[in-house]
C-alpha cells in the first residue's frame, strides 16, 4: 500500500544525505506487512476483526474450516451491519462473499466481476447459482416429475441456495408435446428456500423435465 502525506513541503533538499530531505516527505510511502498470516488450522469464521489475511498453502484451506474453496487465497475482513467477509483465490479465478450477523454466518456466494465471465462449466449445466455485484443471486435447475394421466402432479424444488426473500421464478417443460399432451405448468408454495412444481398433462403417464430460474436478492 501506498500513502501520500496531505501536506507538501515547498523548501528544496539541502546538502546534508543524513537528514530526511523536503522530497522524501513528498514522496510516496510503501507500506508493506499489514497482511496478517491465516495460521494452520485455524476457522474463518473466527476471523472477524477487519483487515487482509492471506493463506499460501492450498493444503489449510478446507471447507471443514469454512472456506469456500480448496485454494490458497487472500481473506479481506470488513465491519458493516455485522461482518463481511470476501475471499479471492490464488489463481485470480473466484472470488466469493459471505455475511455474518448475530453470530450467524451466512453460505460463501461466488462473485462474477461481469456477467460474461460466467461460464456452464464453473458453475453447472442444468443446476447452479451466481451471485452478482450488488447481491442479485439467480439461481436454476431442473426437475423431473413423472405425471398422471388428467391430474395435477407435484414436486417440491429447493434451492441451492436461500434468498434474502421471495424470487422471482419462471418454469416451462422440456417435452415435445407442449399444448396438447402438457396442459399447465404452474409453481405454489413459494418461499425463500424453495417452491411446488406442478404439472397437469393428459395421455399415458409420462417423466416429465421441468427447468426452472429464480430471480432475487442474496441473504
Amino acid at each position: 500500500m501506498q500513502i501520500t502525506h496531505s501536506k507538501v513541503s515547498e523548501k528544496a533538499d539541502g546538502t546534508d544525505p543524513t537528514e530526511i530531505l523536503p522530497s522524501d516527505w513528498n514522496d510516496q510511502h510503501v507500506i508493506s506487512g499489514l497482511e496478517t498470516e491465516i495460521t494452520t488450522g485455524t476457522d474463518l469464521n473466527t476471523i472477524q476483526t477487519p483487515g487482509t489475511y492471506y493463506q499460501s498453502s492450498n493444503v489449510n484451506a478446507t471447507l471443514a474450516l469454512h472456506y469456500p474453496c480448496n485454494l490458497a487465497g487472500v481473506l479481506e475482513v470488513f465491519s458493516s451491519a455485522g461482518i463481511m467477509q470476501r475471499y479471492s483465490s490464488y489463481d485470480n479465478t473466484q472470488v466469493y462473499q459471505r455475511t455474518s450477523y448475530t453470530g450467524v454466518w451466512s453460505n460463501w456466494s461466488k462473485i462474477f466481476p461481469a456477467i460474461s465471465e460466467v461460464t456452464t462449466n464453473e458453475i453447472g449445466y442444468k443446476t447452479g447459482s451466481v451471485t452478482l455485484m450488488g447481491g442479485l443471486l439467480i439461481q436454476w435447475g431442473t426437475i423431473t416429475i413423472t405425471t398422471v394421466n388428467g391430474a395435477v402432479t407435484e414436486g417440491w424444488v429447493t434451492f441451492p441456495s436461500t434468498f434474502n426473500s421471495n424470487p422471482i421464478v419462471t418454469i416451462t417443460a422440456n417435452t415435445a408435446a407442449p399444448g396438447s399432451n402438457v396442459q399447465e405448468i404452474s409453481y405454489t408454495g413459494l418461499t425463500q428456500s424453495g417452491f411446488n412444481a406442478a404439472i397437469y398433462r393428459t395421455g399415458t403417464a409420462a417423466a416429465t423435465e421441468l427447468s426452472w430460474i429464480a430471480i432475487g436478492q442474496s441473504p
